[in-house]
């Protein structure tokens, strides 16, 4: 079985602890919602970027174009 990632053991602690105040009614559903989206974007990014470290920021390509 493979190992995961600190980030990825990090991202699945913090979903379970959502889900788990989620359903003790701690937070609402729309709170619950949000940080899974939030998380979900973070660990993409991260994600992304060990894989593809070579590849330029999407968000300068603007800038540069000629």
């Amino acid at each position: 079985m493979a190992t995961l990632s600190p980030n990825l053991r990090k991202f699945y602690r913090q979903q379970s602890m959502l889900k788990t105040l989620y359903k003790q009614r701690v937070i609402s559903e729309e709170d619950f919602l949000r940080h899974r989206e939030q998380a979900l974007i973070q660990s993409k990014i991260e994600v992304e970027e060990r894989e593809f470290p070579y590849m330029p920021n999407l968000k300068h390509k603007e800038k540069t174009a000629f």
